[in-house]
């Protein structure tokens, strides 16, 4: 994500002429926070018990033809 726009003058005012005009641009990257690290950690292990549970039966899924 980033934020772009114009800077007026430093003390918040407004500018008289176009020397005191910036272009300001702010990139912001986006963390996961640590319960969706926490959730997708959880998941790969439900994944994981499935897949050695199934290897152990010797089941694997039955897919119907449509």
């Amino acid at each position: 994500m980033t934020f772009s726009g114009l800077s007026t003058a430093a003390d918040g005012g407004v500018a008289q002429n176009f020397d005191s005009i910036r272009q300001v641009s702010i990139g912001v990257a986006a963390v996961p926070e640590a319960s969706t690290w926490a959730m997708m950690i959880v998941g790969f292990g439900f994944v994981g018990a499935q897949v050695r549970s199934r290897r152990r039966t010797g089941s694997l899924p039955k897919l119907s033809a449509a």
